[in-house]
């Protein structure tokens, strides 16, 4: 579910545009790749949710911004493949919390 509610996000998120969001998006997506080697799983975890916030915002829909939030406050496990690729990247497992 959340998968195709991040779809709908961004794509209400490129139909607005807003340079200011798009900015702030970028500037996310740019500490994450610089503290990928070095961060901790909680780290990337806050960078990550941070990055999914922004982009709710970014589609100015408030029902969906709210049905996102409620999704990554609710208790899940990371999926195997998910869970693979992180380990892949850092060297280092996920924390349990994730997805934040």
């Amino acid at each position: 579910m959340r998968t195709l509610l991040e779809a709908l996000n961004a794509r209400l998120a490129a139909r607005r545009h807003d340079p200011e969001i798009v900015a702030l998006l970028q500037d996310t997506l740019g500490a994450a790749t610089r503290r990928r080697s070095r961060a901790s799983p909680e780290q990337l975890a806050r960078l990550n949710a941070e990055f999914h916030e922004r982009l709710a915002e970014a589609s100015r829909n408030s029902v969906l911004s709210d049905i996102m939030r409620a999704c990554a406050s609710a208790p899940a496990s990371p999926s195997p493949s998910t869970a693979a690729a992180a380990r892949a990247r850092t060297g280092r497992s996920m924390p349990a919390s994730w997805p934040p």
